[in-house]
């Protein structure tokens, strides 16, 4: 436990932190005045929740992080008795191991910058974020527009939603495939098929590390399973055998098989509790790792394929795909900056609508769009048509700057955002805009927008054709 303390007083001293299962979900503002009993409660580094802890007054920001791969949990709390001081809580997890034992560094860095704008905690994000994904030795990609359709869709329903995410601009779809085992996968080769025919890439929904049951031939593996102390398998809601993601064989195996399935058509995958996967530990044998060391061999595997990785809930190595639902999050009109980089989807038509598309792109969140009410002629939400055609007509300018720019340093700008890298720059115009000044270095271009007169939900994009971009 660890206490701090950013000026005399404590007056103003807020908490920010977003975690997507940490109740209450999604964005919380913590008064950290001291005015009043205040608990944050506990999320997890690499599994529900930020990587930092973030702190922010009117004397300065303070910010904490590891800079090393390793599970994390905080817990924050002020109280009125000791209204300067916030206490914070951490725990390291190790897994099953014998000493000697090494912490990741855990690093507190402050600032007398004002936290008065949303720049400073994006800014963090981005910062972690990087740093966790270069000591992972993983790809910065970044989350791209993509298609979704319900998982009740007939053969024919599917086709159609397919040809409807062309002509709508998306390059990737989901496939909602669950609830389907592993080894099962392989026995989607035609529809996978489909998809490629009308010029798409397969992102398909799969177990990321159970398993249905006796039904699966995989379950004969019984040595590939964690065990809980009582050397029982860990089954996730008491009917899903989890999988040890650090058991070696099944590795192989796996890879063997996700290797045939990019063969097929195949370009992204979503594990679906992959975030839990990360804080599992088995109680086989005398010691064991946490499976974020299995999960991240994973990662290096489909990274160096340059296959995205999405997973349910929050790491900062992939991207992050907790499911939204509005009923259960914290409101995000107005706040979508608290969605940096995430790549969202749900199970109901109307809550990736209820998101201002443009405005979560503007931060590089691509909210996953259900296209089957737009491609068969009906609405679950209303106005779902207009809402899916509007997202048609955005498409190609955010993935032209996808392309222009790669993987992007997002700040805010009074115009909306800004999108930087070495390749090139994009202007988010959220509102509408009577002139842009840019002063450009030499040989960065606008290749596509105009600077005068610019409509709200617009976007300019800018290349570097300089020779040296790639140095």
């Amino acid at each position: 436990i660890a206490t701090s303390s950013l000026s005399d007083t404590a007056d103003g001293l807020k908490g920010l932190c977003f975690s997507c299962y940490t109740a209450p979900r999604g964005w919380k503002v913590m008064d950290y005045s001291g005015k009043k009993t205040q608990t944050l409660e506990t999320w997890t580094f690499f599994a529900n929740g930020q990587p930092f802890v973030y702190m922010g007054g009117p004397d300065g920001v303070s910010l904490n992080f590891i800079s090393e791969v390793q599970p994390f949990f905080v817990r924050q709390v002020v109280t009125k008795s000791h209204p300067q001081y916030v206490a914070t809580q951490y725990r390291w997890q190790f897994g099953r191991r014998k000493a000697p034992l090494a912490s990741a560094w855990y690093w507190h860095v402050a600032t007398d910058e004002k936290s008065n704008d949303n720049n400073a905690y994006i800014g963090v994000w981005q910062f972690v974020r990087h740093i966790l994904r270069k000591a992972a030795g993983l790809k910065e990609i970044p989350a791209s527009p993509m298609a979704l359709y319900q998982n009740t869709c007939t053969p024919k329903e599917i086709e159609a939603a397919v040809i409807a995410a062309k002509k709508l601009g998306f390059r990737q779809i989901s496939l909602p495939l669950g609830p389907i085992g592993m080894e099962n996968l392989p026995q989607k080769a035609a529809l996978f098929d489909v998809v490629k025919k009308h010029g798409l890439i397969s992102r398909p929904w799969t177990p990321g590390d159970y398993t249905h049951g006796k039904s699966e031939k995989i379950m004969k593996n019984t040595d590939w399973f964690l065990l809980d102390h009582n050397q029982k398998i860990v089954q996730y809601f008491g009917k899903h055998p989890v999988i040890d993601t650090k058991n070696q064989a099944f590795r192989s195996w796996y890879k063997k098989l996700m290797t045939g399935l990019i063969s097929s058509g195949v370009g992204g995958v979503y594990l679906d509790m992959g975030g839990t996967t990360s804080i599992n530990v088995s109680y086989r044998g005398d010691e064991a790792l946490n499976g974020l060391d299995g999960a991240l061999d994973l990662y290096r595997f489909f990274h160096g394929k340059n296959i995205p990785v999405g997973v349910e809930g929050m790491n900062p190595l992939v991207l992050d795909n907790y499911w939204y639902r509005q009923r259960f999050y914290q409101p995000v009109s107005g706040k979508e900056f608290m969605l940096i980089g995430a790549q969202l989807g749900t199970h109901l038509c109307g809550d990736d609508l209820a998101v201002d598309y443009f405005r979560a792109a503007m931060y590089g969140c691509m909210m996953m769009i259900n296209v089957d009410g737009y491609a068969l002629g009906f609405e679950r939400t209303p106005g779902e048509i207009k809402l899916v055609e509007r997202i048609g007509k955005l498409n190609p300018s955010i993935q032209l700057a996808l392309d222009t720019v790669g993987m992007p340093f997002i700040r805010e700008i009074p115009a909306g955002t800004l999108w930087l890298s070495q390749k090139g720059a994009a202007v988010f115009c959220r509102n509408s805009v009577e002139k842009l000044e840019l002063k450009l270095p030499a040989g960065w271009k606008v290749i596509h927008g105009n600077t005068q007169n610019i409509p709200s939900d617009s976007i300019i994009v800018i290349k570097n054709t300089a020779e040296t971009v790639d140095k």
